[in-house]
Formats: C-alpha cells, structure tokens, sequence
C-alpha cells in the first residue's frame, strides 16, 4: 500500500485506548500491520483465508482433564507416621513440639499429605485454601485447645477437693 491509502494505528482508528480493550487494539494493530505491509491487499482473499484460519482453530481438541499420577498420589504410610507421632506426642509439649517442628522442616510431605494428616489427626477434614502451613497451625491450635482444656479442668478438679 502507499502512504496515501495506508490504515491509522489500532487505538487512533478505532478509539481502542481503555485498559479493557488493550488485547483487542493489539490484535487490530496486528491486522493493520499485516496490510500496510502488503503492496497489495486483496481483501476478499484475505477475509476467506482468516475464516479458514478460525474454522481450523474452532477444531483444535481441548486438552484433557489432568489425570493423577502416580506421584500425585497420598502417601499414606507417611502420612500414618505422622499422625500416630503427632498422636504420641500430645500428651506431652515438648515432644510434640518437636514432632510439629519435624513435620514442618520436612518439604517432602507435600500440601495434600498435610492436609491428609491434618483431617486424620483432628477428624475432621479442614478448608482446601489452607496450604501446608494453615494445615500445620491447625493441628497447632488443636494441641494448644486441648492443653488448655487439661489445665482448666486440672484447676477446677484442685478446687472442689480443697473445699471437701
């Protein structure tokens, strides 16, 4: 095309300029740039040979659903060791400060193990947005609950024998 019949940028012709619009003044600016560089145009041709490109594009298959794999997997036998030491554990602080401090510095037992062991150590299946450490603090806040409900009922046992 010459100078004289050469198309305005995308955004001037177009008035494409809000942010919402940003991909579509590209791809307009695509199509502008595809015809100033042609020294001729035959837009009949060029129309018929971008439906063929859409229509081949429209048969393009989906992609699958992701099927698990095998790595994917729960680890069942670790997430039962964590569980029974966490479980051993929890009559006692400071070792099962130690058994959450283990299972924290473990990067091998992955978001789902954690959530896994989470649900089987305190029975109940926790929210799927908590990542390893919200699953984690969970099972700390049961722990923390618990040791407060012993020495609570341990404080109210001491006081009834003091007024036998």
């Amino acid at each position: 095309m010459d100078g004289s019949t050469q198309l305005k940028t995308a955004d001037g012709a177009f008035g494409l300029t809000s942010a919402n619009a940003k991909e579509a003044a590209q791809d307009v600016q695509r199509l502008i740039d595809l015809m100033n560089d042609s020294d001729s145009v035959n837009v009949k041709a060029f129309i018929e040979a971008a439906k063929s490109g859409i229509s081949a594009a429209g048969n393009i298959s989906k992609p699958s659903v992701k099927v698990p794999s095998p790595t994917d997997a729960i680890r069942t036998e670790l997430v039962q060791y964590y569980v029974e030491l966490l479980k051993s554990a929890s009559e006692d602080d400071n070792a099962f400060d130690h058994a959450v401090a283990e299972l924290a510095a473990k990067t091998k037992v992955r978001t789902v193990e954690m959530h896994e062991i989470a649900k089987v150590y305190l029975g109940y299946e926790i929210g799927k947005s908590k990542g390893r450490k919200g699953a984690l603090q969970d099972i700390i806040d049961r722990q923390a609950l618990d040791a407060r409900q012993k020495a609570k009922a341990s404080v109210q046992e001491g006081s009834k024998s003091w007024w036998r």
